[in-house]
């Protein structure tokens, strides 16, 4: 299948642009789930390879687990495919994504312990940078910021702490650390790995 083309993401960048400022980009956002923008992407490991097309995006639905589960990558993210229920929303995304019509979902290791594996089954409201990865040509929420289950319980990143899990063997741009100093437990053994999902020798988890 064909990418979609450049001057289509360009076009896309160009209204993005124009049309939103880090002002207005807060006001979707009534829980006070997101930093400032400038701070979108803070602690993410190689945030280059990110382009953030709107630092604060709220988004509801659902995870679709029919036809890849929740898994944890290799990086220690926990990767959701999302299914938006607002027909608004399938235009974030592109004819690449991990699983077609969903979003790209991660829960980064620092948040174990402020954000929840996210419920199968469950209406969820996210809050995130919606982003382009420019590796994977798909678009997803990374990082969340918070989760809201079906309108109850409510959940915030711990954004300030970034990083990822002592195992990585990512170049990171940071230590992950909680808020004593420590390092970040992480997600591990709450959610198979890749492997085990989609068989061993399937390579490297995106």
């Amino acid at each position: 299948m064909m990418r979609k083309s450049l001057t289509l993401l360009l076009g896309l960048l160009v209204a993005l642009l124009t049309g939103t400022n880090p002002a207005s980009a807060q006001e979707g956002d009534p829980q006070g789930m997101c930093p400032p923008p400038a701070q979108a992407l803070e602690g993410v490991p190689d945030p280059d390879r990110l382009l953030v097309l709107d630092p604060c995006q709220t988004v509801t639905g659902q995870v679709d687990v029919s036809r890849l589960p929740q898994y944890l990558a290799d990086d220690g993210d926990i990767h959701n495919q999302f299914t938006p229920d607002d027909p608004q929303h399938q235009d974030l995304l592109t004819d690449q994504q991990e699983t077609p019509g969903n979003m790209v979902v991660e829960l980064m290791p620092r948040d174990a312990g402020h954000l929840p594996v996210l419920p199968v089954g469950r209406d969820l409201t996210l809050w995130g940078a919606w982003v382009y990865d420019t590796g994977h040509a798909w678009t997803q929420l990374h990082p969340v910021y918070g989760v809201c289950v079906e309108g109850g319980s409510c959940y915030q990143s711990g954004p300030q702490f970034g990083g990822t899990p002592r195992e990585s063997t990512t170049n990171l741009r940071e230590e992950c650390r909680t808020e004593t100093g420590r390092i970040c437990p992480g997600y591990e053994g709450q959610v198979p790995t890749y492997e085990q999902v989609v068989g061993e020798g399937a390579g490297a988890a995106p």
